[in-house]
């Protein structure tokens, strides 16, 4: 009786086999624990999830971790890709509007998808898009941060204790992600002020309209990686913005921008600012209206970030910068060049009260010295 009690609670060898497993998944879970909390940037946070989660699936083919911003209708920005042999890259393909990952995203639960030929969620989707693949929310309580997906040659590879190890791994990675976008935050919150700081203090000294402006587009398209810029003066007696600085372009090309750019408020791309008073950020400037292209100078431009320089809503100016790639600024660079440009502003707006000083000064010693000779 006994040795048949004993028989029974002995484990079988598949019972075994899965023993093992799940101890050694437990384990890589404990690893993955400690090294996501071993750095704090971002980048490497993201790779160190995916090594850990198809670390601990074996036979995964590919992982991708998408970072989910629910402003507006939500935005999910590309993190990290992972392939099974090691390799890194770009996501094989982007999120479709309703497909798996936005899904995910946007109900904030797991979707397990055993055979992606037949589930409704890739209909229409590549032939090559096949196995399974599981949809992972890394949510810190109910707010989704991103979204991890796992994919799997084959079909039906992912079962439900599968699932429920991620949900542990992914509960970790948020808090990762969270620390980690938080930390850089603070170190771009911090960059930005030490560059206003510089900016100001670059500013102070100099006692031209112009001599500011070309200083100021020279700093901003350092700054921000534009690769040019421009950076105009309103003249309100001429109702025109007339070009005092550039940056990134030869003697011949400054001088055809000066011979050919002549912009009014409400023409061109500066003159849609200096009308508005308004901020843009413009992706593709080929594609865009309000782009005035000048042959031999511009054609290889494609994104402008611009904004317009006042003081007490009185324009003074306009900059503008350019970048050859599309989409190359960011909405965050568009709020500093707006702050950037608030403090050219009122190094201007100083410049001409202490012109408008300088000049009564004149006057009043013309004055005295007119006085003098009649005595």
């Amino acid at each position: 009786m006994s040795k048949t009690i004993a028989a029974k609670r002995k484990p079988t060898k598949p019972a075994r086999r899965e023993d093992e497993k799940r101890t050694a998944q437990l384990e890589s879970l404990r690893q993955a624990s400690l090294s996501l909390t071993a750095s704090l940037d971002l980048s490497t946070v993201l790779n160190a999830i995916l090594e850990s989660a198809l670390g601990m699936l074996r036979g995964g083919s590919s992982g991708h971790i998408f970072l989910y911003f629910p402003e507006g209708e939500g935005r999910l920005d590309f993190g990290a890709a992972l392939l099974a042999d090691g390799r890194r890259g770009e996501a094989i393909a982007q999120p479709r509007p309703e497909g798996l990952t936005y899904s995910v995203a946007r109900t904030g639960e797991p979707i397990l998808v055993a055979d992606m030929h037949s589930h409704p969620i890739y209909q229409g989707a590549p032939a090559s898009w096949t196995g399974s693949i599981i949809g992972l929310p890394l949510k810190i309580g109910q707010r989704v941060v991103g979204v991890m997906n796992i994919a799997h040659l084959e079909k039906d590879a992912f079962s439900l204790a599968d699932l429920t190890l991620l949900r542990l791994l992914g509960d970790q990675a948020a808090i990762a992600i969270e620390n980690a976008r938080l930390f850089e935050q603070a170190a771009t919150e911090r960059r930005h002020i030490a560059l206003l700081y510089d900016i100001s203090r670059e500013l102070a000294p100099l006692q031209s309209t112009d001599d500011i402006l070309r200083r100021a587009i020279t700093v901003v398209c350092e700054s921000l990686g534009g690769s040019a810029g421009t950076a105009f003066h309103y003249l309100p007696d001429e109702n025109r913005l007339s070009l005092r600085g550039v940056y990134g372009y030869s003697e011949v090309e400054a001088n055809l921008i000066e011979e050919r750019v002549n912009l009014y408020p409400g023409v061109g791309l500066g003159g849609w600012v200096a009308q508005r008073l308004q901020m843009v950020n413009i992706p593709e400037v080929q594609a865009d209206l309000r782009w005035n292209r000048i042959p031999g100078v511009d054609e290889e431009v494609h994104a402008a970030l611009a904004g317009p320089i006042f003081h007490r809503d009185r324009l003074l100016g306009v900059l503008v910068l350019y970048h050859p790639e599309p989409a190359a600024f960011s909405d965050q660079q568009l709020n500093l060049l707006e702050t950037i440009c608030q403090q050219v502003g009122l190094a201007l707006s100083n410049v001409e009260r202490y012109q408008e000083i300088q000049h009564l000064l004149d006057l009043l010693a013309a004055e005295q010295r007119r006085l003098e000779r009649l005595v």
